[in-house]
């Protein structure tokens, strides 16, 4: 099988503004990435080239699980493949749920809970939240927990769907030394025992989960940045 995501000389321009300048970056099926790099130099704008949110994708080199760019498949089928936990859903999410109903949110990919759901979208919300140490709490009102509790289930409800790619962007942005502890150590354990890859976005590549094995680091040059992406040497 070829690799997850595939970007060959991928730019993208905004008038005179250039965003993203010829960026090349396979992520192979064994391949835990590390995204990195300043505010305002890329980072967001390539991600949305692999989530299949931006339109800039279309007639450039992007093969995504297999499938070329622009044939065809649906936004619907590529986000299908991807959980993602971001700072901005957090302080956008509804109020007024529980816990077990903001996990379970996960399968439909909505900020709230809008679908009829059943037993086994309960019982795999039940099992994630035990996973990552939260079993306690389903039947809590989610407005209840604490900011580094709330930022857990969040896991746990971007982990219900069994995605492929587990996209995480500044995930212990503002959580205290314990939580972010606590959702490195969880990130290890998705990585070491689910079929899921882990693409970890940071302003730096400093605290980082173990299981990175690949960085994807954006350089400051003269004209902009330079995206080089480098593996982690095995000890």
């Amino acid at each position: 099988k070829g690799p997850l995501l595939q970007l060959r000389d991928v730019s993208v321009r905004y008038g005179e503004l250039s965003v993203l300048d010829k960026v090349n970056w396979v992520l192979g099926r064994e391949d835990h990435c590390c995204v990195s790099g300043p505010n305002g130099c890329g980072k967001t704008t390539l991600l949305s080239l692999v989530t299949g949110d931006n339109h800039k994708a279309y007639g450039q080199d992007i093969t995504l699980f297999g499938i070329r760019r622009g044939s065809g498949e649906s936004v619907w089928d590529i986000k299908q493949k991807y959980g993602q936990l971001d700072n901005q859903l957090h302080l956008n999410y509804v109020r007024g749920l529980r816990v077990l109903e903001v996990v379970v949110s996960g399968f439909f990919d909505t900020i709230g809970l809008y679908d009829d759901w059943g037993d086994v979208q309960r019982d795999t919300a039940v099992q994630w939240l035990a996973a990552l140490g939260l079993a306690g709490y389903a039947g809590e009102s989610f407005d209840a927990l604490s900011f580094g509790l709330q930022r857990m289930v969040l896991l746990a409800r971007a982990m219900v769907k069994s995605p492929i790619i587990l996209l995480l962007d500044e995930p212990t942005l503002g959580l205290d030394g314990h939580h972010r502890k606590l959702m490195l150590r969880a990130i290890d354990h998705i990585a070491a025992n689910c079929d899921t890859r882990i693409i970890f976005v940071s302003h730096s590549a400093g605290e980082v989960p173990a299981c990175i094995n690949q960085h994807l680091v954006f350089e400051p040059r003269r004209d902009g940045f330079e995206v080089v992406c480098r593996r982690v040497a095995e000890d």
